[in-house]
């Protein structure tokens, strides 16, 4: 079994606190061996045989050196928490292989550092995960949202928690390079984890327009529902926490100044009224409903 494999198996996710748990298991042992009076002195005065191959692992492993190198700097003393991601940037960090994770010297801010200990994402956030595209989820002051590398806003404010979804995988559609998968999650009355999952890259949040096909999203829109994105020509999305409606063109057809929303097609009362089907978008604002068409024309007004 390899090193990283016995480290998950043992239930540790980054290499340095594996390699101090084996250290303190390994000075711990020494120190039961020391205070036995059933072992020889061969036995007392050779390392632990159990432990020898991780030893050298850990005497000659270049990356708990570079993590020992980093914790020698002030800024980040005994706060580093060892997660590595792959530096893709070369041109820009020329001399960075990998960059950390670390937090400040209070445990309470988390940012990211290079393996010369040089500070690229301060530590001002509550939370912090940088994947290998130069994207980072953060969390500050109870609002999520993303950053790139060089620690500049990528997205407004999301409507609540965002999370990676399979970070390691580069998806590259026809139309689109280097974007990954976020899970958003908007919460609602009856649904508090609702989520749908979309795509961003160092540009912001991406829009799915077609089958493999995603455009740019405009900044300010904060949510993308997908829920009936194959079969209505309109696509829910929030902006300022209000719901709106825009076309697989990006336009925006029925504007973000709604509390909430339903679909509908073909439906029988509206049919009634109208004599031919329609595709309904029921959407409340101050607590009054209104059916509008796929133009964003009035159909009904439910007004109190």
């Amino acid at each position: 079994m390899s090193f990283e494999d016995d480290m998950i198996e043992s239930g540790f996710s980054d290499e340095e606190t594996y390699l101090e748990y084996l250290l303190n298991k390994h000075d711990t042992e020494q120190e039961q061996m020391n205070f036995s009076h059933n072992l020889n002195k061969s036995e007392i005065s050779n390392p632990n045989i159990k432990y020898q191959d991780y030893l050298e692992i850990i005497r000659n492993n270049k990356i708990y050196n570079e993590v020992n190198e980093i914790l020698k700097n002030r800024f980040l003393h005994s706060k580093l928490r060892f997660y590595k991601v792959m530096n893709c940037f070369p041109n820009k960090y020329p001399n960075t292989d990998y960059f950390y994770k670390i937090m400040n010297t209070e445990g309470t801010k988390y940012g990211y550092c290079d393996n010369h200990s040089n500070i690229i994402i301060p530590c001002i956030y509550d939370k912090i995960d940088l994947i290998q595209q130069g994207i980072a989820i953060v969390l500050d002051r109870e609002k999520y949202f993303c950053i790139n590398i060089d620690n500049k806003q990528i997205t407004p404010f999301l409507e609540g928690p965002a999370n990676w979804v399979g970070p390691r995988n580069i998806l590259n559609y026809h139309n689109i390079k280097e974007a990954i998968e976020i899970e958003l999650i908007c919460p609602r009355p009856n649904c508090p984890n609702y989520s749908q999952h979309t795509l961003i890259n160092t540009k912001g949040l991406m829009v799915r327009t077609g089958y493999n096909k995603y455009e740019q999203l405009p900044a300010k829109y904060t949510f993308i529902d997908y829920l009936y994105s194959d079969t209505i020509p309109l696509i829910p999305v929030k902006s300022n926490g209000k719901w709106g409606f825009i076309d697989k063109k990006l336009s925006e057809i029925i504007p973000c100044e709604y509390d909430a929303y339903d679909y509908s097609y073909d439906d029988d009362y509206i049919k009634l009224i109208t004599g031919k089907p329609h595709h309904c978008f029921d959407v409340m604002k101050d607590g009054n409903w209104t059916v509008l068409d796929e133009n964003g024309e009035t159909l009904i007004n439910f007004s109190n």
